[in-house]
């Protein structure tokens, strides 16, 4: 009796499509790694208090460096805010206190190493600022 030998191609054909098709559905899942951004969410839409403008420049700045924010600032309604973070490592930008988001928070924003973001404050009030990764990080925008 004669066995056939095995056929490598068989197993290669095999793995290359199962890894084809690995590949194609992760692409389909959109597994591309983690937003740099994530949008800001408002209570009512059309009634944002307020929102990520990338293009805008800014009015005030505050550095995030050593796992702090800098120090608070105080704009005009309507001003803008650039959040640079100076660090190795990422940080969020939350309305909120403690490491933890407001419940009507207007601001969600997560920043890598070393990229930045500017926000629009609209509505006038003192906006305290977290950083849900570092608990510690706080600071405060007063919107006049």
């Amino acid at each position: 009796m004669i066995v056939d030998a095995p056929r490598p191609w068989r197993h290669r054909r095999a793995t290359a499509t199962g890894l084809a098709a690995l590949l194609i559905s992760l692409v389909a899942c959109g597994t591309g790694g983690p937003p740099t951004s994530i949008e800001p969410s408002t209570r009512d839409a059309g009634s944002a208090r307020c929102e990520v403008t990338h293009d805008a420049p800014p009015n005030a700045t505050i550095y995030l460096s050593h796992r702090a924010f800098g120090a608070p600032v105080t704009i005009n309604a309507g001003e803008t805010v650039a959040f640079r973070n100076l660090d190795n490592t990422r940080h969020t930008v939350d309305e909120g206190t403690g490491g933890h988001r407001a419940d009507s928070n207007c601001i969600n924003t997560l920043l890598r190493a070393h990229e930045n973001t500017v926000v629009a404050f609209i509505e006038p009030g003192e906006y305290q600022i977290t950083c849900t990764i570092h608990g510690q990080m706080q600071t405060v925008v007063d919107v006049r």
